[in-house]
């Protein structure tokens, strides 16, 4: 009853880098897959607060999202879903050492805990740690080898670590049980064009305007590559 969806939708594709970099941002990467399906728990939520904050100081929805988080953690320190919330609202804000922090106290109270290793490891990712996220997500695919997006995020661990077949094998896997990812299929495009197979990485863009015809970065790399169709 507690349970509530924290994110409404995908995020729409950032602009190219200044510079006419093929790829967009790992980060960005990251939140265009997990942030379409990730569902956070935030349990028993003081409700009656947010009535009361902004009569004294503006305050953003992230801060009062902190607020209630580090108030449920306070309250109940051993319960592993506001460690997990409180890990997730730290790093929306950009906190990623306190995310981390976060989940790695969630999974001392409960060291299988999925939901706090997938976070655990997209928080790695950002710090730049990638052997220990592509450990986690491994073993997290093993365990949830239906889960999509988590087939995706090891296949950007693979192609960030220049394992390019691995990653295309993974992005592969997140299609065949998620069909419709534009993002998954751009990564795919780079991940074969990185890998020297220009006509794949052509037929993986053209497909991704396909499903997304204002998706820009992709339209930008079959300018690049010339869009032999």
């Amino acid at each position: 009853m507690f349970w509530r969806q924290l994110l409404k939708g995908a995020i729409a594709v950032a602009q190219a880098e200044k510079d006419g970099e093929k790829r967009i941002s790992l980060k960005l990467s990251i939140f265009l897959i997990v942030l379409s399906v990730l569902i956070i728990a935030l349990a028993g939520m003081q409700i009656g607060k947010m009535f009361f904050w902004d009569q004294y100081e503006e305050t953003t929805k992230l801060d009062r999202d902190l607020e209630i988080a580090l108030d449920n953690v306070e309250r109940d320190p051993n319960n592993v879903d506001y460690r997990v919330a409180l890990g997730w609202v730290y790093f929306q804000r950009g906190q990623v050492e306190e995310a981390i922090r976060e989940y790695k106290n969630a999974l001392k109270l409960e060291p299988e805990n999925m939901r706090a290793k997938f976070n655990l490891a997209s928080a790695y990712i950002e710090n730049g740690n990638l052997e220990d996220a592509r450990l986690l997500m491994e073993e997290y695919v093993k365990k949830n080898p239906l889960h999509a997006s988590g087939y995706s995020i090891l296949g950007l661990i693979y192609s960030e670590l220049g394992e390019y077949e691995k990653a295309i094998s993974n992005f592969k896997e997140s299609i065949r049980i998620s069909p419709g990812n534009t993002n998954v299929y751009y990564q795919l495009g780079i991940a074969y064009e990185k890998a020297g197979d220009v006509d794949k990485a052509r037929e993986y863009y053209q497909k991704t305007l396909e499903y997304n015809p204002n998706f820009k970065q992709a339209r930008k790399a079959l300018e690049r590559l010339g869009n032999h169709q």
